[in-house]
């Protein structure tokens, strides 16, 4: 199957694996949830559509390339245990916790998504050493002795064998226990991804017309020979930045992505041709509704393959305006539900406890929490990072805008807000031939200059709104219209309002009123002043509590390393868990054992088991006769020396 129906089909299995019953236990229970395993050539997008199932789905996803793991990062290191069996103490070999499920647990506490996907890349490429230990992972879900957390799903992704040559077959026992899915590269299936990633319009055009070279590898004298979506993708977004600075992309650039040398020189000719046709053909011209009938001659008589590459240009410039239209749809819906919601809380505020601005200011800063946490969560992309981050923005505009007109009343503040989001439309039939931006529909003339220069006089269109009609500025009398223009008389202040902010009578006088006022004036100086003292005092606990805490994490550290507990190459990893989460990775040093010396282990052994007990009971001459003098005077010389005095009556000279 092809990428877009994998992908459906693995959303489709989280969902049923996911599915929970009346008591809140999966339905499936994790022995019966079979692992995904993907096989398909490298670059088709496994690792992309993983990311995007994350994001649509709203779990957790940790990524990891097996191949770049040793069985000591995948199982973890063995350290001897003492436990008891059959009334009798014995010496355990257990395995710390595995670094994979580590991280599981570590984005379960970053991001508080306790379900998720665990994604191991190239699963069927590890070395011989790490083999059993995969198949174990796949039957088991376990590694090491530690298994995957429940609401986990796993997912596997490995090469078919032309394309890796490390591949290894799995038994019919371990395909047995695993949901496996055949990928297939797919060009139309592609091209929605690719037209969504703004994939560069040179390549679309161009494997149009050469589909054949979007996926393929060849085995030559020479070695492999290749060219994949992964390099189309990469190569793309070089092309676009290398135009953003002005540079050439030539053959040789092509080839370090294209890895095929034919297909490589074929697509940099190509690309030569398309810069070429895009000079030639005024495209922004033909999209305005200006084609010339030269243009049109010209293009009829060209090459299957100019046509086909103008047409891509057409069309990536259509695209273009799609994408940003949608962006702008998407910004305003956003947008739409943050003054909702302002909306509603104003209604609800105590508008002398609360001023609008500050209620729309705690809006923003909410959104940009949830922003934050999608970011680092994984659960949105650069392109949806970017319109929270646009919405954001106008809403800091609008608080700054609102603060400045001292907008206090909430009638005032949301009829303000509304004609600020009403000053654009994005309506067809208020566009002109060639308009690709919003149309102003609300405005202030600040400043009016007349000039005696030719020019077109619709070149800034103008629109009445109480006449919805469009304003042509050859007409003398909408000229006069615009100039024309008479002050709206500033609201008066009731001083019933004024008075019952101030809790005084309606027919307080001035002065009682200024007297109202510059008490509160001074109580709000007395206020700040107390705020600044608190808050630099309790700036100062919490630097000394942080000083506090990163010493106790330098000694957690150095003891942890010290008896074994922690590997002193992941020191300074281990100090950044403890200044992120210092409680947490606390707890978490707490709870992993020590690990203990096995040499000393095998010395104790070694020896007859006599204890410091059983030495005192003994006389000198019995633990003579049993050899343990010696051992004695070394383990306990203070015993020694008793024991001596005891039977010589003298103290030795030790």
């Amino acid at each position: 199957m092809n990428i877009k129906r994998a992908k459906e089909e693995i959303k489709d299995t989280i969902a049923a694996y996911l599915l929970k019953d009346e008591f809140g236990e999966y339905k499936i229970p994790a022995i019966r949830q079979r692992p995904v395993l993907l096989i398909g050539p490298p670059g088709v997008g496994k690792t992309q559509i993983m990311e995007q199932i994350a994001r649509e789905c709203e779990i957790g996803l940790v990524a990891y390339t097996i191949t770049h793991h040793t069985r000591q990062s995948a199982v973890g290191l063995p350290f001897i245990e003492h436990k008891i069996y059959g009334g009798k103490e014995y010496s355990v070999t257990e395995y710390t916790m595995s670094e994979i499920i580590a991280s599981v647990y570590d984005r379960i506490r970053e991001t508080g998504l306790k379900e998720g996907i665990l994604f191991i890349d190239e699963i069927n490429c590890v070395s011989e050493t790490l083999a059993p230990t995969m198949l174990q992972f796949l039957q088991c879900k376990t590694f090491g002795s530690h298994k995957v957390p429940e609401g986990w799903i796993i997912v596997a992704a490995g090469n078919p064998p032309e394309y890796n040559k490390s591949v290894r077959e799995f038994d019919v026992v371990t395909l047995d226990r695993i949901k496996k899915i055949i990928i297939e590269p797919d060009l139309n299936v592609w091209k929605e991804y690719a037209y969504a990633q703004n994939i560069h319009p040179a390549i679309m055009s161009y494997l149009n017309i050469r589909p054949q070279y979007f996926c393929t590898v060849e085995t030559t004298v020479d070695g492999k020979r290749f060219a994949t979506p992964r390099g189309w993708e990469d190569l793309s977004q070089l092309i676009q930045v290398y135009e953003t600075l002005g540079k050439k992309t030539d053959r040789d650039v092509v080839g370090q992505y294209l890895q095929h040398p034919k297909i490589a020189k074929d697509f940099a000719n190509y690309l030569e041709l398309y810069y070429k046709y895009q000079d030639q053909y005024q495209v922004e011209e033909i999209l305005s509704g200006t084609i010339r009938e030269e243009v049109c001659d010209k293009l009829q008589k060209a090459p299957f393959d100019e046509r086909m590459a103008v047409t891509g240009l057409l069309l990536a410039k259509l695209t273009d305006g799609f994408k940003e239209l949608k962006r702008m749809n998407e910004t305003m819906t956003l947008l739409m539900a943050q003054l909702k919601q302002f909306k509603k809380e104003l209604d609800g505020a105590d508008v002398h406890a609360l001023a609008p601005a500050m209620i729309l200011e705690s809006i923003g800063a909410e959104l940009e929490s949830i922003r934050i946490h999608k970011k680092e969560s994984g659960l949105s992309d650069r392109r949806q990072d970017h319109i929270y981050r646009k919405v954001k923005e106008l809403l800091e505009q609008y608080v700054q805008q609102m603060k400045a007109r001292s907008l206090q009343e909430k009638e005032d503040s949301w009829n303000w807000l509304r004609q600020q989001f009403m000053e654009k439309s994005d309506a067809y039939d208020l566009m002109l031939p060639g308009q690709t931006l919003p149309t102003v529909t609300r405005w202030t003339v600040r400043e009016g200059s007349v000039v005696t220069i030719g020019a077109n006089h619709n070149a800034l269109v103008f629109y009445d709104r109480e006449s919805k009609q469009i304003i042509d500025l050859n007409d003398k009398g909408n000229l006069i219209r615009l100039i024309d223009h008479s002050n709206n008389p500033k609201k008066q202040l009731k001083m019933s309002v004024l008075t019952g902010v101030l809790k005084l009578q309606d027919s307080a006088s001035e002065a009682e009123i200024v007297t109202a006022i510059q008490g509160i004036i001074a109580n709000a100086d007395r206020l700040e002043k107390e705020n600044k003292t608190l808050a630099a005092a309790v700036d100062k606990m919490n630097e000394a509590k942080k000083e506090s805490q990163k010493r106790e994490a330098i000694s957690l550290t150095d003891a942890a390393i010290k008896d074994g507990r922690y590997d002193a190459k992941g020191r300074e990893n281990l100090l950044n868990l403890f200044d992120k989460d210092f409680e947490g990775t606390k707890a978490m040093l707490a709870a992993i054992p020590c690990r203990a010396n096995v040499a000393g282990q095998i010395n104790t052994d070694k020896g007859s088991g006599v204890t410091l007990g059983d030495w005192k009971d003994k006389s000198w001459d019995e633990l003579d006769k049993a050899g343990k003098l010696v051992e004695l005077k070394d383990a306990a010389p203070d015993l020694y020396k008793s024991k001596f005095k005891e039977r010589f009556g003298i103290e030795p000279n030790l």
